[in-house]
């Protein structure tokens, strides 16, 4: 595990501050997982309820944030784009490529695990009681699979978004923190993609359905009982309610929220929210 001081990365990072005492980090957390030794990104006030460990060093653009904390830890005080920042950090100090060097595959399969061939499983996976998982799927990083479920083959999940912030010459990555969490009775088609949390989780529900080349991104919430059909592309940060239905070639727009019930069309591409029980048709979606 990479360790560097506070005051290193002040130092050799511009527009940063250091308010309080300096200490040794070993990279990023998310806001719930925040520890002594990480750094949790708060982009402004409206996010500080959220922390539970405010022994955590907290790195923030927003002065009241900054202010609140002052005593309480040591705080990075960004004086341009903290999510910037936060990449740019994250590029030079601890970013690191997912690991393929070790498959967990046959250990899951001696514990009687249906495991099909040439699976990849990752060290950081849990799978429930009476979860398949299919041959050539992947299982890469921070996978939560509960009971019951089935993975179809050459789907892939656990795998990085694409967070990414332009320096000016090149593209810095933005960390990628959290997991993906299915929950019981669920079915994931063949070749489908669902990318791990990048400060949240990225979260299935229970008896959800999803069909073949589905792409699901980074921070998505599916409710219980939805349904997306095939070749659908749903962008980070969406949220779709409970019983839900996507219809074939569908496209959510990130940060999109889609309410309990509703129905999306074939084809139909949701650019802004959907209430609950309405059926949307179109591009863009309109309601019927």
């Amino acid at each position: 595990m990479f360790e560097i001081s506070l005051a290193k990365i002040v130092s050799e990072t511009n527009n940063l501050d250091l308010i309080g005492s300096d200490r040794i980090v070993s990279g990023f957390s998310s806001i719930v997982n925040a520890d002594l030794h990480s750094i949790v990104w708060i982009k402004n006030y409206s996010f500080l309820h959220q922390l539970k460990n405010r022994n955590a060093v907290v790195l923030t653009e927003d002065c009241n944030v900054a202010e609140e904390l002052r005593d309480q830890t040591s705080v990075l005080l960004a004086k341009s784009s903290s999510r910037f920042i936060v990449a740019q950090i994250h590029t030079v100090f601890f970013k690191k490529q997912d690991s393929f060097s070790k498959n967990y595959a046959d250990e899951w399969r001696s514990n009687g695990f249906e495991i099909g061939d040439y699976a990849f499983i990752g060290p950081k996976v849990q799978l429930g009681q009476g979860t398949v998982i299919g041959p050539n799927v992947s299982l890469i990083d921070k996978v939560v699979i509960s009971n019951n479920c089935i993975i179809q083959p050459n789907t892939v999940i656990g795998i990085k978004g694409l967070g990414l912030e332009w320096s000016g010459s090149h593209y810095l990555e933005f960390p990628q923190l959290g997991s993906v969490i299915i929950g019981t009775h669920s079915e994931i088609g063949p070749l489908s993609t669902i990318r791990k949390g990048a400060l949240v989780d990225t979260t299935i529900g229970n008896h959800v359905m999803i069909g073949s080349l589905c792409n699901i991104g980074h921070n998505v919430t599916i409710g219980n009982a939805a349904i997306l059909t095939s070749s659908i592309c749903v962008s980070g940060s969406v949220s779709i309610g409970e019983r839900v239905f996507l219809g074939v070639g569908s496209t959510i727009k990130n940060k999109v929220t889609i309410g309990d019930s509703a129905t999306v069309g074939q084809g139909c591409v949701v650019v802004k929210d959907v209430a609950p029980n309405k059926t949307v048709v179109g591009n863009p979606a309109r309601v019927l």
